[in-house]
Order: C-alpha cells, then sequence, then structure tokens
C-alpha cells in the first residue's frame, strides 16, 4: 500500500526505507489480528517516518529553513502580526529550539527575525496607508507595534523618512 503512493501519475518517487515498510506490513497484520498491537506498530511506524522526514529536510535544507518550514512561519506571522511575536514561540512552531530556528532562519531569509518580523510589520503598514485613511496609531497597532513612536522610529529606519511623510509622498505619487 505505502509502495502505492509513489507510483501516482506525475508524482516524484519517494523510496521508502526497508526498515518503514517492514513496519508498515507488521502494523497491517496487527490491526487485522490485534487493535492494542496494531496501535504500538503504528506509533513506531509514525517515529520512523518523522525522522526519515526530518534527516531528510536537514540535509536538503542544509544550514537553512526549507519551504515547509518558511510557509510555516509566514502563516504563523500573518496570523499573530497585531501581536508581540517572539523568535521562542517561532522556534516552537518548528519544534527547534531557539538557537538553532535563529541560525537557521538567517541562512535562509539572510536576516534575524526580529528584523524580519518588523519588516513583515512595515510592509503591512505601507499597504494600510495606501488603502486606508486611518490614522498612524491605529495603523501602529494594528501592525503590532507597541505604540505610534515604536512604529514611527522603525518605519524611520527601514524606509529613511516617517510614515506620515511616506504617506504624504505616495498620495502626491513622488514615493
Amino acid at each position: 500500500m505505502l509502495q502505492d503512493l509513489s507510483a501516482s501519475p506525475g508524482a516524484q518517487p519517494f523510496v521508502l526505507p526497508n526498515r518503514i515498510l517492514t513496519l508498515f506490513d507488521a502494523m497491517e497484520t496487527a490491526l487485522a489480528e490485534d487493535l492494542g498491537l496494531a496501535t504500538g506498530e503504528a506509533q513506531v511506524l509514525i517515529s520512523s517516518l518523522e525522522r526519515t522526514i526530518a534527516t531528510r529536510a536537514r540535509r536538503e535544507a542544509g544550514q537553512g529553513l526549507v519551504a515547509w518550514q518558511v510557509r510555516r512561519i509566514e502563516a504563523h506571522v500573518a496570523a499573530r502580526i497585531t501581536s508581540p511575536i517572539t523568535v521562542r514561540e517561532l522556534a516552537q512552531v518548528l519544534r527547534l529550539s531557539a538557537g538553532r530556528f535563529s541560525r537557521s532562519f538567517k541562512a535562509r531569509f539572510g536576516q534575524s527575525p526580529r528584523a524580519w518580523i518588523a519588516l513583515q510589520r512595515i510592509r503591512r503598514a505601507k499597504r494600510l496607508m495606501r488603502q486606508s485613511r486611518a490614522g498612524l496609531s491605529e495603523i501602529a497597532l494594528e501592525c503590532g507595534f507597541a505604540d505610534q513612536a515604536h512604529f514611527t522610529n522603525t518605519f524611520r529606519r527601514a524606509t529613511g523618512m516617517p510614515p506620515g511623510a511616506w504617506r504624504r509622498a505616495i498620495e502626491l505619487g513622488d514615493a
């Protein structure tokens, strides 16, 4: 049954280690005979699959995050952009230590997670300033900044101008 998974049309061949195939066969047999034994076999199979996938992901990633990890982090940040987001929280999303996550993140994105999150907040703020007439303090809070001063300082560092000036330039077509 598992070997059928790699036989789907257009799918990349995925070779399962013999140990996993053996465990799967044992699980199918046990399921027919004893549900408790099958549950134990299933847990061993799942653990073996997780190790295989994790090893493959590490090999493919070198030191950086792989595509599914990037998607998961992007989705998590997008969902929580209005709240404080810590490196530890992001590391937990991927079940990595904070140190390993930070190194892998920087290898993939070329900047720290905190800098990247700030950039995501600035991008969101720019989008909101283009699309609405909401006040800067409201936009600051909606983008996860502590207050308007924090937003203004971060925005100025990222763009070279304060958000009010940037908004006026956009309205005039200068930026």
